[in-house]
């Protein structure tokens, strides 16, 4: 009989247990409404899903990220090189070497593309834009 009235008592204890996790879960599957719920919201004033801040974008050129880059500066406000190279770390999530965009920014202003002028990169205006 002893070992029956431990069974009893053990089946007692876990249940106890079993409601106290079962109330625990609630609270967290709770928590876990409210943030999903808030994340929507900040998703929808930014425009953008935060599972995309910080993403690799593994098909853009160093080209491609110095042009979207500067092109955030607008025409008139040049970068240094060093603050290029920053501003692509920052927005890239991507390290690249001064030795390896230094080809592609002369690559970019033989080509028409970016002035160089005074130690900034800036975009080329365009004819038209001159006239603006």
């Amino acid at each position: 009989m002893p070992d029956l009235e431990k069974i009893f008592a053990e089946k007692e204890r876990l249940g106890k247990k079993i409601t106290s996790l079962k109330r625990t879960l609630e609270r967290r599957e709770q928590e876990y409404k409210e943030i999903e719920t808030a994340i929507c919201v900040i998703e929808k004033h930014l425009g953008i899903t935060l599972e995309s801040i910080g993403e690799e974008k593994e098909d853009i050129t160093i080209m491609d990220m110095v042009l979207e880059i500067l092109q955030e500066y607008g025409i008139d406000d040049g970068l240094p090189s060093n603050l290029i190279l920053e501003e692509i770390h920052k927005k890239y999530n991507k390290d690249i070497e001064r030795t390896s965009m230094s080809p592609q920014l002369s690559r970019l202003r033989d080509r028409g593309r970016l002035d160089y002028f005074d130690g900034k990169w800036s975009l080329k205006k365009l004819e038209n834009d001159q006239d603006q």
